[in-house]
C-alpha cells in the first residue's frame, strides 16, 4: 500500500515538472507525410469529402461498434410500428446501414454525397442522393419506424436543424423513434476537433436537441454520452464534458 502511494506521488511530481516546463517558441508538425498528392487524383468535391472522412472520422469498424448501442432503440421502434422500415438520414460511409441490414431490419438511406450514394448502391442498398430535409418533406406521415442521423445535424443552420427534427418526427410512426448523434459542445476537446471539418456549421447542445424532440411530439427523450476523452483532458467526476459526442433519442407519442 505504501509503495503504491509513493509511486502515485512520484507520478504527480513528474507531471508537475512537465506542466511547469516552458513551451517552445515555435511548434512545427508535418501531418499526412504518408500521403502523396497523387492519392487525391482527380476527385470531385464529394470524393474528396469521402477521403476526408476516412482520414478523420475513424475506421468504419470502430464507428460500427460505437453505433451498435443504438440498435436496442431501433428494435423497439420497429416492434412498436409493426415492422416499418428505418431511414438512415445522412448515412455517410454506410456503417449504420450495414449494421441494420445485418440485423435483418429493412432500411433506406438518403445522403447528399453522390460518391457515397454510388458506393452504397453498388452494395445493394436502397439509397437516394438528395438533401435530407427535402427528402423528408416528400415522405408520408408515419412512414418509418425510426429516423437516424449520425453526425448530420452539426452541418445544419439552426432553422434547418429544427426543421429536420420536426420532419423526422412526422415521418416516424407512433411508438417509433428519432435518433440524433452529434458532437458534444460541453466537451472542450471535442470543440477543438469540431472545427477540423470545414462543412460543420455549429454544434448543438444535448438539452437543445432533446427540448425540440419533445416539442415536436416525442413523449420521452434520453441522452447517452460516448467517446470519453483521454485522462489528460478530463475534469474530475462523471460529467458530460468528459465525452466527445452524444446521441439523443426521442420516442414518438402514442402506440402504432
Amino acid at each position: 500500500m505504501i509503495a503504491k502511494i509513493r509511486s502515485h506521488i512520484t507520478k504527480l511530481l513528474r507531471d508537475a515538472v512537465l506542466l511547469r516546463a516552458e513551451l517552445p517558441e515555435v511548434l512545427e508538425i508535418t501531418p499526412f507525410q504518408d500521403r502523396s498528392p497523387r492519392d487525391y487524383g482527380d476527385l470531385d468535391q464529394d470524393g474528396r469529402y469521402v477521403l476526408f472522412e476516412d482520414a478523420f472520422r475513424g475506421a468504419p469498424s470502430e464507428i460500427a461498434v460505437r453505433q451498435s448501442r443504438y440498435l436496442p432503440w431501433i428494435r423497439e421502434g420497429v416492434s412498436a410500428s409493426g415492422g416499418l422500415p428505418v431511414l438512415d438520414a445522412g448515412f455517410g460511409r454506410g456503417e449504420f446501414l450495414r449494421a441494420l441490414r445485418d440485423e435483418g431490419i429493412v432500411v433506406r438511406g438518403v445522403d447528399l454525397n453522390a460518391s457515397s450514394c454510388a458506393s452504397l448502391i453498388d452494395e445493394g442498398f436502397d439509397v437516394t442522393c438528395r438533401d435530407v430535409n427535402a427528402y423528408l418533406k416528400d415522405c408520408q406521415e408515419a412512414e418509418y419506424s425510426a429516423v437516424v442521423s449520425n453526425s448530420v445535424i452539426e452541418h445544419m443552420e439552426p432553422d434547418d436543424a429544427l426543421e429536420f427534427l420536426r420532419l423526422a418526427t412526422r415521418a416516424v410512426a407512433p411508438g417509433g423513434c428519432v435518433v440524433v448523434e452529434t458532437n458534444n459542445p460541453e466537451c472542450a476537446f471535442a470543440l477543438g476537433q469540431f472545427w477540423l471539418d470545414p462543412t460543420h456549421t455549429r454544434p448543438y447542445h444535448a438539452l437543445t436537441v432533446t427540448f425540440h424532440l419533445r416539442s415536436c411530439g416525442c413523449s420521452r427523450a434520453t441522452v447517452t454520452y460516448a467517446c470519453p476523452v483521454s485522462r489528460a483532458h478530463r475534469v474530475p467526476g462523471t460529467h458530460p464534458c468528459n465525452y466527445q459526442e452524444y446521441a439523443a433519442v426521442g420516442f414518438k407519442e402514442g402506440v402504432g
